[in-house]
């Protein structure tokens, strides 16, 4: 499935997590959908946790999950890839993603790429889990953006 995905973030300073950033489980995302603030994601009697303390973003009609794990004043940032419940890594044959941030401007693009992570058991080559840098990341405490391309 390959996917452009609006989302909102905001980081909660002193909890170390995102806040924020979901769209609902029974509603398609297809490009141009833009996410509702809602946190953590509710569904037809159940909660999709995030296991990383992070902000799940939904992807598809809640096949997957994004969740984007980011430290205050840090300049990395985390996404790991779930299944539908974010009770399973999804690991993807891509070895990068971008997101566009639109919003604090000026627009930038902050590129995923694959890490190898013994906690999830893959490989680079088959990774669940993907990191971004960048040092304008360290004054970012919200953000709004487009998730480019995604193939899960």
């Amino acid at each position: 499935m390959t996917q452009t995905k609006h989302v909102n973030c905001v980081i909660l300073l002193g909890f170390a997590a995102l806040l924020a950033c979901i769209s609902g489980c029974g509603k398609p995302s297809t490009a141009g959908t833009k996410t509702s603030a809602d946190t953590p994601d509710r569904h037809a009697g159940h909660l999709h946790e995030p296991q990383n303390g992070g902000v799940p973003i939904a992807i598809g009609d809640d096949q997957f999950y994004l969740e984007l794990v980011h430290e205050p004043g840090a300049a990395l940032m985390s996404a790991y890839v779930f299944d539908g419940h974010m009770e399973d890594y999804v690991r993807l044959s891509q070895s990068s993603f971008e997101i566009k941030v639109t919003d604090p401007k000026p627009e930038r693009v902050l590129s995923f790429h694959a890490v190898a992570n013994r906690a999830t058991g893959e490989t680079e080559g088959t990774p669940a889990l993907f990191q971004a840098e960048s040092d304008w990341l360290k004054q970012l405490t919200r953000f709004d953006g487009v998730i480019l391309s995604i193939e899960i």
